[in-house]
């Protein structure tokens, strides 16, 4: 059973006109907002969505069969707004 969450790419509800920079985080659905982890921040992420990092945004170490929730957010937003995404292992 997987133990790994990769990020490989974003889907972008509007293409954005230049690459960003993006801050990817990451928690268990039974902790508080105030437990996010940062996996990885000053990501490029292309206009396409692709990642432009080696390696890629890994979280490891998960526990199987747990909920967790990553959210990201766009470094250059003031304030921050963030998607979250729920990835059961």
């Amino acid at each position: 059973m997987a133990d790994t969450i990769t990020i490989n790419s974003v889907n972008f509800p509007i293409t954005p006109a230049a690459p960003i920079e993006m801050t990817f985080e990451y928690k268990r659905f039974d902790e508080p907002d105030s437990a996010y982890a940062v996996i990885e921040s000053g990501v490029q992420v292309e206009t396409d969505g692709s990642i432009n990092a080696s390696p890629l945004p890994t979280i490891s170490g998960l526990d199987a069969g747990v909920l967790y929730y990553v959210r990201q957010s766009n470094d250059c937003d003031s304030p921050r707004d963030y998607f979250v995404k729920s990835v059961q292992l």
